[in-house]
């Protein structure tokens, strides 16, 4: 079900349909609506162009139920920007994430997955990074080598933590808009936190 807000919601049990191209999702035509996908607890599996140029998706959720995500499942996805990857994936499919060009955060709850392919994450930010959880078995840092003979940068999280959306932000900076000759003019600010 898509709600006003924009989040999709699939429900279900076992794996969801493999499509053979994005178009042919029951969701693709009210694609330019959906912000955000939450998976539902009992669906096994993300199907092959599941979410494929679904290019107002920003964030997604991929419960521990989870065990595969398909071929370009969410494939030219622009916006997305950060996702949360449950402990049960231990496969991502051919170029899965290629071309979400804003994606920068990946936060892996489980042991590392195999990756089909070189493209998993093909053409994202030059930022990314995949976050994993201290005492997962496969994970290094610094970096890390997938089974794609990709590095790929990757740093400790521990969950509870991610916001990927703080409600503020401290700010240091010199005072560019006030009137020349007045006090605050030119004036060095730290530590100032804006909500």
């Amino acid at each position: 079900t898509l709600d006003s807000d924009g989040t999709l919601t699939i429900s279900g049990e076992g794996a969801m349909k493999d499509y053979a191209i994005g178009k042919c999702a029951p969701w693709y035509p009210k694609r330019a609506q959906i912000k955000k996908v939450i998976i539902g607890d009992t669906v096994t599996t993300i199907g092959s162009f599941a979410f494929d140029d679904h290019d107002q998706l920003a964030t997604i959720d991929i419960p521990d139920s989870v065990k595969s995500i398909g071929t370009m499942a969410f494939h030219y996805s622009d916006i997305l920007d950060n996702i949360k990857i449950g402990k049960s994936v231990a496969s991502i499919g051919n170029d899965a994430f290629a071309y979400c060009s804003t994606l920068s955060r990946v936060y892996f709850y489980g042991n590392t997955p195999t990756f089909t392919n070189s493209n998993t994450f093909n053409a994202v930010s030059p930022d990314l990074t995949l976050y994993y959880i201290e005492g997962k078995s496969g994970w290094t840092s610094p970096t890390w080598t997938a089974s794609n003979g990709k590095t790929y940068n990757t740093a400790v999280f521990t969950p509870g933590t991610i916001d990927p959306t703080p409600e503020s932000y401290t700010l240091t900076g010199i005072i560019r808009n006030a009137t020349e000759g007045s006090a605050d003019f030119g004036k060095v600010v730290e530590g100032v936190t804006v909500t």
